[in-house]
């Protein structure tokens, strides 16, 4: 791992620069060493700022880890990521040191800063270089393993760096303990920072009290010659106490003009941000009307969660309905709540084939006092990729067993259900391609067909990408736009700019789908869990279901010209 360590103190500074090279597939002592180390110091209680930024660092040794390569071309990007660390870390030092100095030390801490920072340009990058070197010749070296595990059948474990025989019920026990152990991490770190922020408050409160008592001895020592005058005037300050604490209870919800959205999320008006989010993911699943079909109310219930939860989780928003209500804000500008649910959970009914979009796990993942790490992310993905595949090999279970045609019945039945909900036809549509696309590569693996539709889903990737970075850009100009108009301009260009944000959303959520079945599909297609002649019916159920999901056709689109996504 290269690591960068910049300690200041007034007497000096000091630096080091540490290239390790390290693999942590061969599970040395040293890596788990290093944790164990992590671990203790964490528990000796730390400040919370000294523990967010042992997370950055746990987060950047991850990434930049060097890992046993797939074959040479994963290890020729390996050796550039190294080379571009190792530039860009030195650049970032030579400008950063001698700054830093100066602030620590003046004109002598620039100077020194300036000799660390030149010391720096040249070692990271050519330790960038050695690494870089390393990785492509490893990446050399394992090629011809590559070439011969997966003409036998292996899959690249890419957790352990290893080829192996895939099974799909192993994976899941793993991914179970796995989760068990992040879990407990999580704990931990979470405590850690508890235990700081309660240390650090205390410490604040006793300096407070200290100050009081200073005080207080600076008034008794003034008025030492009326006793009798302060006692009365004690009484008198003791009841306008009691008064003043009657009516801060109420001053934060006097302060607001409308409780009516604050109510339905079930939070306080001095709510944070992270305590609104937490309050609506929550509720939006309770109250989300798929999970409620028996219930004429439920709808408008969940429309009003949507509202609210637009309003209070902007700043902006949130100020002009604290000071005038719903009279002061634009309900031009509101998302449909379906649609807005839609974009960060995906429809409830979609979960079984998608799991739970990115989106939605950046927006509810993470704890008021926690955000999400990319560990976690990682986990958090392959988590809901076995999970997705161990649903899909129980579908696809009947027509493995031969009843073909109660199978295709019944999901078809399920297609035409889905294409009833929100976006539910457009992502029927996407999964069902996918599907169709993994199960011709499964079935013709050695023959043009299977050659060419492997081609054709690269070609189909790439178009996806950029169709998602031409909507990023959208979002960025439009995003733009708006600036250096007043508040009225500013909401009417949000509001025809609507759908422009949307498509953004929508882009990014199909590269997931896209990526996540994918995943899912190799998984299922490669189990040696069961036999060959099953993973075959598997693959065959499987393009019978996406043939399925992409003749799926929603109500609006039944009959008449199909509407396009903006539509």
């Amino acid at each position: 791992r290269i690591s960068k360590r910049w300690r200041g103190t007034r007497a000096g500074m000091s630096t080091s620069t540490q290239l390790v090279l390290m693999d942590p597939s061969s599970g040395g002592a040293s890596a788990s060493g290093a944790q164990d180390k992590a671990k203790g110091k964490m528990k000796k209680g730390k400040t919370e700022k000294e523990v967010e930024e042992q997370q950055e660092m746990e987060d950047l040794s991850e990434m930049l880890a060097l890992r046993r390569p797939k074959h040479i071309g994963t290890g020729a990007i390996s050796g550039l990521q190294c080379l571009a660390a190792g530039v860009i870390g030195g650049t970032v030092s030579l400008v950063a040191m001698p700054v830093i100095g100066a602030k620590e030390d003046g004109v002598k801490g620039f100077a020194l800063g300036l000799g660390k920072g030149c010391l720096s340009a040249v070692a990271m990058p050519v330790g960038g270089v050695i690494a870089g070197a390393v990785q492509v010749t490893r990446g050399a070296v394992s090629t011809p393993d590559a070439i011969i595990s997966s003409a036998k059948g292996k899959q690249w474990d890419s957790e352990k760096r290893r080829w192996r025989h895939y099974s799909l019920k192993q994976d899941h026990e793993a991914i179970a303990a796995a989760d068990a152990e992040l879990k407990k991490q999580e704990a931990e770190r979470k405590a850690a920072r508890r235990a700081a922020r309660h240390a650090a408050a205390f410490a604040a409160k006793e300096r407070k009290d200290d100050e009081q008592k200073a005080g207080d001895s600076s008034a008794d020592a003034s008025s030492a010659g009326d006793k009798k005058g302060d006692k009365k005037k004690d009484g008198k300050k003791g009841k306008g106490k009691e008064k003043e604490e009657e009516v801060d209870e109420d001053a934060a919800a006097a302060g607001v003009a409308d409780l009516t959205y604050y109510e339905a999320l079930g939070v306080d008006v001095d709510a944070s941000q992270a305590d609104i989010k937490r309050a609506y993911l929550k509720l939006a699943r309770q109250l989300h009307p798929d999970k409620n079909p028996d219930d004429p109310e439920a709808k408008a219930r969940f429309q009003k969660l949507g509202e609210a939860y637009q309003v209070l989780s902007n700043e902006d928003s949130r100020a002009r309905y604290d000071a005038s209500g719903k009279d002061g804000l634009d309900q031009s500008a509101m998302i449909d709540p379906s649609t807005f649910y839609m974009l960060v959970f995906g429809s409830e009914q979609f979960e079984q084939f998608i799991g739970e979009l990115q989106l939605a796990s950046l927006l509810g993942g993470a704890d008021a006092e926690d955000e999400l790490s990319l560990k976690l992310l990682t986990h958090k993905q392959r988590k809901r990729e076995i999970e997705c595949a161990m649903k899909l090999a129980e579908i696809l279970q009947p027509y493995v067993d031969g009843d073909a045609a109660t199978f295709e019945r019944s999901m078809a039945a399920q297609a035409n259900e889905l294409a009833t909900t929100a976006f539910g036809e457009i992502l029927c549509h996407v999964i069902g391609r996918v599907y169709v696309s993994r199960a011709v590569m499964f079935l013709g693996k050695r023959s043009l067909d299977g050659q060419g539709e492997y081609f054709k889903q690269k070609g189909h990737v790439w178009g996806t990408h950029l169709a998602a970075a031409r909507s990023m850009v959208k979002m960025y100009k439009a995003s733009r736009g708006v600036k250096g108009m007043d508040e009225e301009q500013q909401s009417a260009a949000m509001h025809k700019e609507l759908a422009t944000f949307l498509e953004g959303a929508w882009r990014m959520s199909v590269v997931d789908v896209e990526s996540t079945v994918r995943h899912v599909c190799r998984k299922v297609l490669s189990d040696t869990e069961v036999t060959v002649a099953q993973r075959k019916a598997r693959a065959e159920g499987l393009k019978a279901l996406g043939n399925i999901f992409l003749n799926a056709v929603s109500p609006e689109n039944a009959n008449g010209p199909k509407k396009t996504f903006r539509q």
